[in-house]
């Protein structure tokens, strides 16, 4: 998966098969029915492309739902009620935003900026101000560490070494 949708159908393909017979305790010949988050922004193009990787992989039938509603619904958020909720659900490759109301979307947008370009800008961060290059792991556990959308009162810092010096990073964050 790339920026939330197919890159490569072989590895898609193989992937799905390996959930399905995860989920189905290794029976070969299950044909489930399976449900697909699929990001709001997607094409007609990449719809079918996930849809024929979960073909090939042995579903039997797709069911889709867009991210936001499934994020909105698994947060607990009154979806079905007739008052707005907003999700922002930032994933991998996409960030969605979308208000939701009376079982289904008013209005969503779909960003192909999320999570590992925000691992980019740490690692070239990292690299710019410390001369020190770290991989996509450190800059993960760098992000989910001190990372908070909302600054607080509390100091969390991280450690990055390297040849007996540390890089320090330094976040204020919310007390539990």
């Amino acid at each position: 998966m790339k920026d939330g949708v197919i890159a490569d159908f072989n590895i898609a393909e193989a992937m799905l098969r390996y959930f399905i017979r995860k989920a189905h305790a290794g029976r070969r010949l299950a044909r489930p029915r399976i449900m697909i988050g699929l990001p709001s922004g997607i094409t007609e193009v990449e719809r079918k492309a996930v849809k024929e990787a979960a073909e090939s992989a042995g579903a039997r039938e797709m069911y889709f739902i867009e991210e936001p509603t499934a994020a909105a619904i698994g947060a607990g958020l009154p979806v079905t009620e007739p008052k707005g909720s907003m999700i922002v659900d930032i994933g991998g490759g996409t960030t969605e935003f979308a208000v939701l109301s009376l079982g289904g979307i008013v209005c969503s947008i779909s960003v192909r900026v999320a999570g590992d370009k925000m691992d980019e800008a740490i690692i070239e961060y990292i690299k710019r101000k410390y001369r020190l290059l770290i991989g996509s792991t450190t800059a993960e556990a760098i992000k989910t560490t001190i990372g908070n959308a909302f600054p607080g009162h509390t100091l969390e810092s991280v450690k990055v070494a390297y040849s007996g010096e540390v890089a320090m990073l330094f976040r204020f964050k919310s007390p539990p």
